[in-house]
């Protein structure tokens, strides 16, 4: 059966501060689409609370604002040996969230993390143009992840 893996898409951040709701907003707009076994979560941050909840996935994709310099979007697999100092969502480091899932449940999903270059954080229920420019290229980076782990079909161009 091709769409027998499940996954959790999570949206991580506060969308009363500008881009920090980038992850919100790909969510948001990912939910739109035809994802196949997918459940969609609004997270206003990762806390560990979250363990329980994930381990029932075969994957869980995290999708967060970051600062980054270089204004580059990732998406990369997260491991439990991760240090992840840099790219922390909120309160609970990326890294030791992988190392507690792993070690805590006895099934762990495959974890994938987004980080989408954030400018501005001020107080703000809007993206910056920037801000949503790379949030609008994160969705299309993650669909195409999507159909590459059979989530989506894919698209014809």
């Amino acid at each position: 059966m091709p769409y027998q893996n499940s996954i959790c898409i999570a949206g991580i951040g506060n969308t009363l501060r500008s881009d920090d709701g980038i992850g919100a907003y790909v969510c948001k707009e990912l939910e739109k689409e035809i994802i196949h076994n997918a459940t969609f979560q609004y997270i206003h941050q990762l806390q560990s609370e979250w363990i329980d909840e994930f381990s029932d996935y075969d994957y869980v994709l995290l999708i967060d604002a970051a600062e980054d310099k270089e204004n580059k979007i990732r998406l990369n697999a997260l491991n439990a040996g991760d240090s992840l100092t840099g790219a922390s969502s909120h309160y609970l480091d990326l890294g030791i969230f992988a190392r507690l899932i792993t070690g805590l449940m006895s099934t762990s999903p495959s974890i994938y993390f987004c980080a989408v270059p954030g400018l501005d954080f001020s107080f703000s229920e809007k993206l910056s143009p920037q801000g949503k420019v790379n949030a609008d290229e994160a969705i299309k980076i993650i669909k195409s992840w999507l159909e590459e782990h059979r989530f989506m079909s894919a698209r014809v161009h």
